[in-house]
């Protein structure tokens, strides 16, 4: 077992802000007596560390510190409900131009290879790489209707590489492989994938799963995308609509 093995054993990871964390007047020692951090500036030093062990997770949360700590337990409570209901929301971007690769937070994120192929029954295998590290999944997708943003009921189980190889065998001949280099990020306590679409076509996507369907996307400034590049719900930009080469 390795590192891999243990942090994608993990359904989803939902990461709660330190209050030193943009709270620094909440901060305090007084009511637990287990934190050992003495001060916020340390404590957010401890946060950041904690959170980049987690990046390269493929469901990542983070639940920002606010004044209101009531507040702060219902986004946390929202973001598991999301998790046992399979439900995501997410939000799809098309970038302008590529983007520089040597800006500080690209330079510092998890970078993984991934292999994308559609079967017959309408569900998807994945291949993804990281490291010389394999790890192997089986799933299927399903839209549900909402307010903002695109909703997907998805169900997604880990598989080995022998299972790997049977499902491949029953592909969709209509669709092509995918394959792809996708970057973790985070930029204002929002998790991206920054992917860079390799095959069949080449294409550079930033996607973003919210919490709430009002949630606001706050795009990061170092790349070529503004709002009136979203393509959330556009079928030529889904995973499976660039294999079919809508």
């Amino acid at each position: 077992m390795n590192f891999w093995d243990v942090r994608d054993s993990y359904d989803a990871v939902i990461f709660l802000r330190s209050a030193a964390c943009g709270a620094e007047e909440r901060y305090t020692t007084e009511n637990n007596t287990a934190r050992q951090e003495k001060d916020a500036e340390k404590a957010r030093e401890v946060d950041e560390a904690t959170l980049a062990v987690w990046i390269g997770h493929p469901r990542l949360m983070i639940i920002e510190s606010c004044e209101d700590f009531e507040e702060k337990k219902q986004r946390a409570l929202r973001a598991i409900l999301n998790v046992i209901g399979d439900l995501e929301i997410e939000r799809k971007y098309l970038l302008k131009a590529k983007p520089n690769l040597l800006c500080k937070a690209l330079k510092d994120s998890v970078k993984v290879s991934i292999e994308q192929i559609y079967l017959e029954t309408g569900e998807r295998i994945r291949r993804v790489n990281q490291n010389g590290y394999n790890a192997y999944y089986l799933t299927e997708k399903k839209l549900v209707a909402g307010a903002g943003g695109v909703l997907r009921k998805e169900e997604e189980r880990g598989i080995g590489a022998l299972d790997c190889i049977y499902f491949s065998e029953r592909c969709d001949p209509a669709s092509k492989i995918i394959r792809k280099n996708r970057r973790y990020f985070v930029y204002n306590n929002q998790y991206f994938e920054l992917d860079e679409i390799l095959e069949p076509k080449k294409l550079w996507m930033l996607e973003a799963e919210l919490i709430d369907e009002n949630d606001r996307v706050d795009l990061p400034p170092f790349l070529k995308i503004d709002h009136s590049d979203e393509v959330t719900g556009d079928p030529k930009f889904t995973n499976h609509g660039i294999a079919k080469g809508l």
